[in-house]
């Protein structure tokens, strides 16, 4: 979960090192940045990543055992998150919304 991630660490990594108190180039304004980062941005990233292959493992699971999967609510409404779920296989999309119907055919249809 780490390496599709490893650029936000070393971002991480060279803020923390560069604007601390005891940093290279101390900022007491960018020092800031640090602990939201650790607490909040990083652990986010590793949860999405891990989401997104656990939704292609499932996925390739799946339809090695002949099962179609598909996928409703807002993911399928996101024309971010259904190019993923394209990608990864999946067999068919619920909408949420009518109003995303075009949106997302003319999102797949590319």
């Amino acid at each position: 979960m780490v390496m599709p991630n490893i650029g936000a660490f070393i971002a991480w990594g060279l803020i923390t090192a560069m604007f601390i108190p005891g940093g290279w180039l101390p900022n007491e304004h960018l020092a800031k940045m640090v602990s939201p980062m650790l607490k909040y941005l990083l652990p986010t990233l590793i949860a999405f990543t891990a989401v997104k292959n656990a939704v292609a493992l499932i996925v390739a699971n799946a339809h090695k055992a002949g099962i179609k999967v598909g996928i409703c609510g807002e993911a399928a409404s996101d024309p971010e998150f259904v190019e993923f779920l394209l990608e990864a296989g999946i067999d068919s999309l619920s909408l949420s919304s009518p109003r995303t119907i075009p949106i997302m055919k003319r999102r797949i249809r590319k």
